[in-house]
């Protein structure tokens, strides 16, 4: 298993996934311009406008380097302590979404683009890494050099003649993607990033050129279009409103409008694996603007609930108030938190209209106009969080809950998970399903009943001085239990360490009660074993089970720690308790994995009952790569199958196939 070792900054907001079009100039940088030096590796990461990134640099043999381009793009790095060849990754500032490129040599040009990107994870997955540039990047000492620099050559042969027209009209026929110097300045090369039909979804790369489509995704999609739904409201009276012009528009400049009807509500049919810019507009009121809304969910986008600010009313100003929490603790306020606020729906670079600070207790004020801003939350070790917020009237108390999803970057997690919504439902509940070990049968079960998942168990606190006697009395307590569920005598087996391994051979649902009982040893009888997030050991943990809005509304916080390669892990949040649906009360997932990808989702409309809804939010593989599903599907069973993945033949290890009963029998709260 390959514990990831940090979480990168950067969340992102909404429903908007990750994705733009490389479109507009360069932003001009004039205090920090890189220079080339004879052990440099110089560049410059665009999308067709510049982007601030941070850059990871990984060597042959392993070893590796940061780095930072400026707003420009341009950067510039001594990377001769690296072995050749180089592989590159950079995680934009702007959206969190993730380049790759490649060099030769440590030292030179090597740019940082979406075409890069696009013909790494191509290269990648023709020398056999399914998982492509993602799972490339994870464990690139294991691929040869020398055939991936072979299959670049190739792909980047077979990208330059689908684009042969679009390189000839900006003078680029004989640029180099990768070693040739350009400025992100709408000229030349940089043109060509503005002029061509990309959109980047998380990091894998979609490029269409006339009619033909280019993608770099790891799984095959059989639908062309999906459902967006969403509504509108008078955020004076909180009336819904009707006739609103809703308007979406795509990077190739194709519109589709429709009007909300008597509700509020609208229903539009979409393009997938397409990024749409949503305006409203309507007369008396403001227009307002949503960026980034991706069609990459495939069966319904939902676009929640979008106030309309009367045009006819004095701007006044809120006194915004609320705390920052620890997102897993939930109990604990967190002080000295910075939050910036921008104007706009998610609107993650640019100067700030106001920035505060928490205190002691981990509150803040802040006085801002009537609109919308993105909140940008960062406390140093945790990771960055970035939310919309609405503001109206004289006072706001901004819930705490949207902030929680702050989490600690020391805990090593793989990728965290929070689920949050309102008063109603009164209780919603999250799943985690995934391979316990190589046997593709033995799948485990994460819920409410079962918080915390074991491969093996937590280390012993080697500070103590007795801890030998501490897993002598591990023993002593867990082997009655393990020999009298699968009847037999186990005296031969002397550690905590050979009696758990066992336990892993027994089916789920008895090595699923060890783990309970693991579990209440290590919180009820012995503190010397170290039982904490993503401790040694932990698969994955429900931190913290909302069961009611006596809680407070906090989120519900789920950590997947440690994964197994080649493995495919399913979430999934099930309506316990409540009159409202899920998306009546606002249901909403946020998974961020260690990459710094984000993905928010909010819960579907369609097939929703009420009581008993199970809404199969994403699966995520061991590289990283987020699979939207987000779909109502009953108590357990799947209403179509609308993808196919190569990555396995087994269904329950295949993104987007659900599991069946995955609420059956469980106990009760």
């Amino acid at each position: 298993m390959n514990n990831k070792l940090r979480i990168f900054v950067g969340t992102f907001s909404t429903l908007a996934m990750l994705g733009f079009t490389g479109c507009g100039g360069g932003s001009s940088d004039t205090t920090t311009t890189p220079s080339t030096g004879v052990t440099s590796l110089t560049g410059t990461v665009a999308i067709g406008v510049g982007q601030a990134a941070d850059i990871s640099f990984i060597g042959a043999a392993g070893n590796t380097l940061a780095g930072r381009s400026v707003v420009s793009g341009a950067y510039s790095v001594d990377a001769s302590s690296l072995s050749e060849p180089i592989m590159v990754r950079a995680i934009l500032d702007s959206t969190g979404s993730v380049l790759y490129s490649f060099a030769e040599s440590a030292t030179g040009v090597v740019n940082v683009t979406p075409l890069t990107s696009f013909v790494v994870d191509q290269a990648a997955q023709a020398a056999g890494v399914s998982g492509g540039a993602a799972e490339l990047f994870q464990r690139y000492t294991s691929v040869t050099s020398t055939t991936l620099s072979a299959e670049i050559d190739t792909q980047v042969v077979a990208l330059d003649t689908l684009i042969a027209n679009q390189m000839s009209e900006v003078n680029a026929t004989d640029f180099d993607h990768f070693s040739g110097e350009f400025d992100a300045d709408q000229t030349g090369y940089d043109a060509l990033l503005d002029n061509l039909d990309i959109v980047i979804y998380n990091d894998d790369i979609i490029i269409r050129e006339g009619n033909t489509t280019l993608d770099t995704l790891n799984y095959d999609v059989t639908v062309t279009e999906i459902n967006a739904t969403g509504s509108v409201y008078d955020i004076a009276t909180t009336a819904p409103l009707s006739d609103a012009n809703v308007t979406f528009t795509n990077n190739a400049g194709e519109v589709v409008s429709v009007l909300s009807d008597v509700n509020g509500t609208f229903n539009v049919t979409l393009e997938t694996l397409r990024t749409y810019t949503l305006t409203i507009q309507a007369n008396g009121y403001n227009t307002q603007t949503l960026p980034n809304i991706s069609s990459f969910v495939f069966t319904q986008a939902n676009i929640g609930s979008i106030p309309m600010f009367p045009a006819s009313e004095v701007i006044s100003d809120t006194t915004v108030t609320g705390s920052v929490i620890d997102g897993r603790t939930a109990g604990t306020t967190l002080a000295n938190a910075t939050i910036a606020f921008r104007n706009g729906y998610d609107v993650r670079v640019g100067d700030a209209i106001q920035t505060v600070q928490t205190d002691a207790s981990g509150a803040y004020t802040a006085t801002l106009a009537n609109g919308v801003y993105t909140a940008e939350v960062t406390l140093d070790g945790y990771a960055t969080v970035y939310r919309n917020i609405e503001v109206y009237g004289d006072t706001l108390t901004w819930n705490t809950s949207i902030l929680a999803e702050n989490v600690d970057v020391t805990t090593n997690a793989f990728a965290t998970v929070s689920l949050n919504w309102d008063e109603n439902p009164s209780d919603l509940d999250s799943h985690l399903t995934g391979l316990l070990d190589d046997n593709t049968t033995n799948r485990f079960h994460m819920y409410y009943s079962n918080r915390t998942i074991y491969s093996s168990i937590p280390v012993v606190d080697t500070s103590v001085a007795d801890a030998a006697t501490a897993d002598a009395d591990f023993v002593a307590y867990i082997r009655p239990y393990l020999e009298d569920i699968s009847g037999q005598d186990l005296s031969a087996l002397t550690t905590g360490e050979e009696l758990f391994t066992f336990s892993l051979e027994l089916p789920y649902e008895d090595q699923a009660t060890i783990n309970n009982l693991v579990e209440e040893y290590f919180t009820s009888y012995n503190s010397t074993i170290v039982n904490q997030v993503c401790s040694d050991g932990v698969i994955a943990s429900l931190d913290r089970d909302r069961t009611s809005s006596y809680d407070g509304l906090l989120p519900e916080t789920t950590t997947l720690c440690d994964v197994l390669e080649g493995s495919v892990y399913k979430y999934y949040v099930h309506h316990y308790s409540g009159t409202s649906t899920m998306s009546g009360g606002n249901a909403q997932v946020t998974v961020t994995t260690a990459t710094g990808i984000t993905q928010t989702f909010n819960a579907p409309t369609l097939g929703e009952t009420g009581y008993n809804d199970i809404w199969h939010v994403f699966d995520i593989d061991s590289y990283g790569n987020i699979y939207p599903v987000n779909e109502i599907i009953g108590n357990g069973s799947s209403s179509s199958v609308l993808f196919a993945s190569p990555l396995s033949s087994s269904a329950s290890n295949t993104p987007f196939v659900a599991e069946t009963n995955l609420v059956a029998d469980l106990p009760s709260k």
